[in-house]
């Protein structure tokens, strides 16, 4: 069996069909083939093909958890970034603010007007 999960077309190149199985060991079971129905031509259960497709799929589910872990950490390394940038704009708009405080007291002290500049 060369070809993997749910096939599309025969080695020889048809189109593959779905069929459901009439026999009475395999009763409405539903199978892949070529409709060349020859030996040598593709034939698989249906059942099969959803396994392999599991099986192939499991390799790539892991590396998707993998890169989301990854995500997460760097996600709540840049939360705490963000935080500690916005705990250090706060800071400066408090000395920005008692700055401007100063030279208002300063400048009103030496009866200088802030508006005339």
């Amino acid at each position: 069996m060369g070809i993997r999960g749910f096939p599309d077309i025969c080695e020889c190149g048809r189109k593959i069909i779905i069929y459901t199985s009439k026999s009475k060991s395999n009763p409405g079971r539903p199978f892949f083939r070529c409709p060349t129905l020859r030996n040598d031509h593709l034939f698989k259960w249906v059942e099969e093909a959803v396994f392999e497709e599991v099986q192939d799929a499991l390799p790539k589910v892991k590396c998707f958890e993998t890169d989301i872990c990854k995500s997460k950490v760097e996600y709540e390394g840049i939360k705490t970034v963000i935080e500690e940038l916005m705990e250090e704009v706060r800071k400066t708009k408090n000395e920005l603010k008692r700055l401007n405080l100063l030279m208002k007291v300063g400048f009103g002290s030496l009866g200088l007007n802030l508006s005339s500049f």
